[in-house]
């Protein structure tokens, strides 16, 4: 009795089959993948002042001279718990 090389007709059959299912799916992933409508920002003036944005993005009040110098003057405990956090 002589023993078959190879791989059986079905298995065949069904590897392509499943490659091409493969394929398919690969390649619709791929197209919804790509960017359909791209979004330009608005023109920035390279002159625009600070008076032109909100008040809330840009101005802030910066701290008095005092206060930064000895901002960091003092005791300071390392917090390990959140419950140190009220005391």
């Amino acid at each position: 009795m002589k023993q078959k090389k190879g791989f059986s007709r079905r298995f065949k059959t069904g590897f392509i089959i499943a490659a091409g299912l493969l394929l398919a799916c690969g390649l619709v992933y791929i197209a919804e993948l790509k960017i359909t409508k791209v979004e330009t920002l608005p023109e920035v003036r390279p002159q625009q002042t600070l008076d032109e944005y909100p008040d809330s993005i840009l101005k802030t009040r910066s701290p008095g001279e005092f206060v930064r110098d000895h901002l960091l003057d003092g005791d300071f405990n390392i917090v390990r718990d959140k419950g140190d956090l009220i005391a």
